[in-house]
């Protein structure tokens, strides 16, 4: 298995960070400045301590960076740059803007949301793409990187947009379904076991609502867009269509609303459902032995993107490989990769 050699010691690395660090910190002070229009509600209820430290350690962050970065490269302009950002960002208040615990804005540009997400996802998937890479000639910044990106920033900052849309509607219609034995049996499950059946449960109705936008040609032009990625990595399973994420999102909740899941299970499910989407896109090759036979994998999903003819029209299970496999629609050959990604 072949790896990437970093350019380690030269500079060039810890330049990229301190602007990738700085970007985060402008954010960062923007949405500590205007909370009513940059921040999520939700995520308010977090003590303003821990994010007044993380936006710290951010901010020193890129400061380290960069001055790293000036005393090792001879062309210093990204170092430069991110101790321009951090500087500005740092006199703009940084840290040390008062923070207000709640939001009183209907609606928000969730700003915050998408940087931590960024953060969160470079912090754990990045290393582990440039370690263990299915493709090792590919780079961070691939050429599709800056779009893949732009669909990244515009889902998640329109995600309570969506949220309405989509989860609002579905509790109202369905909400009277949930006054019945089962409920009452499925309440007093253990929360593990609750989620099992919310995963399977999910798991079906998308298996369905994925194979339809493949197979019915109506469908088939908002999913396309999915599809059109030619690399493959964290940031490709943001590529999505507006109307494919509804579509989705409602075919998942459904079920749970229907059999009357609590709010517990429902954000587990929503969180899964974030960092499960973006894992099985991962430029991971992590053979999973076991557990590929039960949930999806990168070694799952990433024959569903293949060009090959062979997997044409396979793996259209979200979350685990079971219904593909009692549908007769798997395909996940051992110690084999797709050759090429795309339409």
């Amino acid at each position: 298995m072949r790896r990437i050699a970093l350019p380690i010691g030269t500079g060039l690395v810890s330049g990229i960070l301190s602007v990738f660090f700085g970007l985060l910190g402008m954010g960062g002070v923007l949405a500590f400045t205007f909370p009513n229009l940059f921040s999520t509600p939700a995520l308010r209820v977090i003590d303003p301590f821990w994010w007044r430290l993380l936006l710290h350690l951010v901010l020193v962050s890129g400061f380290c960076a960069g001055i790293w970065s000036v005393l090792r490269r001879r062309r210093v302009f990204p170092a430069l740059l991110g101790l321009a950002l951090v500087g500005i960002a740092t006199l703009l208040g940084g840290s040390r803007i008062p923070l207000t615990a709640e939001v009183n804005a209907p609606f928000t540009i969730s700003l915050d949301l998408f940087l931590l997400n960024v953060l969160f996802y470079t912090a754990i998937f990045t290393p582990l793409e440039r370690l263990w890479p299915i493709r090792a000639e590919q780079k961070v910044l691939r050429p599709e990187f800056w779009k893949d990106m732009g669909y990244f920033f515009r889902n998640t900052i329109l995600i309570q947009a969506l949220t309405f849309l989509v989860i609002f509607p579905i509790r109202i219609v369905f909400v009277s379904w949930q006054e019945n034995a089962f409920h009452g049996w499925l309440l007093g499950l253990p929360l593990f076991i609750q989620f099992l059946i919310a995963f399977f449960a999910a798991d079906f109705t998308t298996y369905w609502s994925h194979r339809f936008f493949h197979e019915w040609r109506w469908l088939w032009p908002f999913h396309a867009v999915h599809h059109s990625a030619t690399s493959m990595d964290w940031l490709a399973g943001s590529r999505l269509h507006l109307v494919d994420i509804i579509v989705t999102r409602i075919a998942g909740f459904i079920p749970l609303y229907i059999l009357g899941f609590p709010s517990e299970v429902l954000y587990l499910y929503l969180a899964w459902i974030a960092v499960h989407a973006t894992f099985i896109h991962a430029n991971i090759k992590w053979p999973f032995p076991r557990l590929r036979y039960v949930i999806s994998t990168p070694v799952h999903h990433h024959w569903h993107h293949a060009q090959d003819a062979e997997a044409r029209n396979k793996n259209y299970s979200v979350h685990s490989p079971l219904f593909d496999w009692v549908f007769g629609t798997l395909y996940m050959p051992k110690k084999r990769w797709p050759k090429s990604y795309g339409l």
